[in-house]
């Protein structure tokens, strides 16, 4: 390396520039050798070369790093060499450049393109040149600027990229310097305002409002701070084709560290359409609240979670519960167990269609009352049609609606009932009625066409027929016609008060001819009275109906016990046979109607319908009681019937 001191004559002042650049004040002089260290140090912070070139000389005086950073052998230094890397369009420009530096006393800086080994790189050059010294001397550095270049040209390609996005975007945007100058608009602020010069500068903020407005603007911007350096402004701009449009304005303000404002920026948007949107948006939720307050139903809205986040005032004369009670909690709370299942299906659907759903369930009341609710749910959608996750429900009362329906469903079944029971009504006129009747004739015509033909003995056994076939002929038909009357509607039941042993000990006496004919005998252990409180004439009958059952299939000479024994609130009425008993099966169906096919024959071949059994069951119920029936084929059979003690 070439040993620059040797080549600098001047090197005095060289040092006082290299202390003035370190920051040495004037007038202190270093140690020995603290000079050149902060000469290596500086030279190696800038990666410069150092250079000194007498002028009208070709041979430069170059250090290491020059040779390094031009790629010029040192063997090879000189003039027309290093003018052999310099970049063709360049070398006329440097060569005018050096020129001028060897006329002009001072400072300079140049900046050229070399191309070392086909590669581009950037060289600055920089230099001292005075004449009072060395005349032909010039003194210098050079530094590779290369990477430097190349951020520089970024950052332009990032400023012009900066300045496209920002000129493409739909909002005003401006800055303003402290004294409320123009120093950058994009393209949409320039279309607002209808800014037709280029020239920015001469633009005040106050062109651009109105006078009103304009001052309060100019409020609004005095409230800025280093620590709020944003507020928001509203301007209400007119136009010459129409009415106004609104401009949210958001203002930001610069500061520097001495908390002077330095720049404003400023970025407005047009909330013309969204204040409509808005407005309509305030109209509609206050018609939404107008119909939910007003309404008898109950409007909920549902969060994405499933909780509670709307439920109308109507709830409260609905359910009893405020809407503050059970908002933010979950719906399901309030539904009856047994139709936990339906919402959660229905929940499960709603994931997977879009429409709304129709949903029956019922929910508790503040007092604990099971009401019955329909309900259509959906999902809430925005204004673009996106479902949002959150579900709204109209819910109505449909209690009334329901119990008609229970009703309907009832007078249904009890017409369908009736029909099936005027079907098997009809069949017993037609055959059981018919067949006593049949007997009837049938011996009352042969004792009227051959009475002489027939001794004392024959015509009483005709007679007797023919007396137990019209005593069977009007039990039947009194049965048929109490029936009858419980199917109309039209038998009365007029509770009263007697003695229940009373009324046995006459159903007893009415049954006697009947037990007589079999040699049974009835047997009643009435050791003390009972008041109970029921109709007195349907009792009769059900007492009747089970003695008559009772001795129609009883066996000659067997007993009929009837015991009356308390139970509960109840008496207890039953009445034991030693007859032939029934199985099972039988004993189910014994008190239905359409049963009675399986009715059998007395032990003396009585016929029988089995509508005392029912006519029976009918009465005991309407009384309050209940009727029961044990049996076991061959052994007999217990029938029991309770009627409700008297409360007085």
């Amino acid at each position: 390396m070439h040993k620059i001191s040797e080549h600098l004559n001047n090197k005095e002042d060289m040092r006082d520039r290299l202390i003035k650049k370190l920051c040495i004040q004037p007038g202190c002089q270093p140690q020995p050798g603290l000079l050149e260290n902060y000469y290596e140090i500086a030279l190696f912070t800038l990666q410069a070369g150092v250079w000194s070139w007498e002028i009208g000389q070709d041979q430069p005086y170059w250090s290491e790093k020059c040779f390094e950073i031009t790629g010029i052998n040192e063997s090879e230094a000189n003039m027309d060499q290093f003018y052999s890397i310099i970049h063709p369009s360049d070398k006329a420009r440097l060569k005018v450049m050096w020129s001028r530096v060897a006329n002009t006393e001072g400072y300079f800086d140049m900046e050229t393109r070399i191309i070392p080994n086909g590669v581009i790189r950037w060289l600055k050059i920089s230099g001292y040149y005075k004449k009072a010294g060395n005349p032909n001397l010039i003194n210098g550095i050079m530094i590779d600027i290369t990477e430097e270049k190349v951020f520089q040209e970024k950052l332009l390609q990032s400023r012009g990229l900066f300045q496209s996005v920002v000129d493409d975007q739909t909002e005003l945007i401006c800055r303003f310097d402290a004294n409320k100058m123009m120093t950058f608009s994009n393209k949409a602020f320039r279309k607002f305002f209808d800014i037709k010069s280029v020239n920015e500068e001469s633009l005040q903020l106050k062109s651009f409002f109105e006078k009103q407005d304009y001052l309060r603007f100019s409020r609004t911007l005095r409230t800025l701070s280093p620590t709020r350096n944003v507020v928001r402004f509203f301007q209400k701009h007119s136009l010459v084709h129409s009415n106004f449009i609104r401009v949210q304005w958001t203002l930001r303000g610069f500061f520097n560290t001495d908390g002077e404002i330095t720049d404003y920026q400023f970025v407005g948007r047009d909330i013309s359409e969204l204040e409509i949107h808005r407005e309509a948006l305030k109209k509609s939720e206050n018609m939404f609240r107008l119909i939910a307050e007003n309404s008898k139903d109950i409007i909920s809205i549902n969060s994405i979670s499933g909780k509670l986040e709307y439920v109308s005032p109507s709830v409260q004369g609905i359910l009893g519960y405020s809407p503050s009670d059970i908002i933010g909690t979950e719906p399901s709370r309030l539904l009856c167990t047994e139709d936990q299942m339906v919402i959660k299906n229905i929940s499960r659907k709603l994931k997977r269609l879009s429409k709304s759903q129709l949903v029956e369930f019922r929910l508790n009341n503040a007092d604990g009352q099971k009401i019955w609710f329909e309900s259509m749910v959906q999902h809430e959608f925005d204004n673009k049609g996106i479902a949002t996750g959150r579900t709204i429900a109209v819910t109505r009362n449909i209690q009334r609606r329901k119990e008609i329906e229970a009703e309907q469903k009832r007078v249904e079944a009890e017409l369908i009932e009736t029909n099936r029971t005027k079907d098997k009504f009809f069949t017993i006129i037609a055959h059981d009625l018919r067949s006593p009747f049949t007997s009837i004739l049938g011996f009352s015509r042969l004792l009227n066409d051959e009475y002489d033909d027939f001794d004392d003995e024959e015509r009483k056994m005709m007679v007797h027929q023919i007396l137990c076939s019209t005593e069977a002929t009007y039990q039947l038909l009194d049965n048929l016609l109490a029936w009858a009357k419980t199917q109309l509607g039209r038998t009365s039941f007029n509770p009263e008060n007697f003695y229940i042993e009373s009324l046995i000990d006459e159903a007893i006496l009415q049954a006697n001819a009947q037990a007589l004919s079999k040699q049974i005998t009835i047997l009643f252990d009435r050791n003390k009275t009972n008041i109970v409180a029921a109709d007195i004439n349907t009792t009769r009958v059900v007492l009747r109906n089970l003695i008559s059952n009772a001795i129609k299939y009883s066996n000659h000479g067997s007993k009929i016990n009837i015991v009356a024994r308390l139970k509960e609130a109840f008496i207890a009425i039953s009445v034991q046979d030693e007859g032939v008993g029934m199985d099972p099966d039988l004993c189910k169906t014994l008190f239905s109607i359409h049963n009675k096919a399986l009715s059998t024959k007395g032990t003396d071949n009585e016929k029988g319908t089995g509508l005392g059994l029912i006519l029976a069951k009918e009465y005991v119920e309407r009384n309050g009681g209940k009727i029961s029936v044990q049996s076991e084929e061959g052994k007999g059979s217990i029938f029991e019937f309770t009627i409700p003690l008297s409360v007085s």
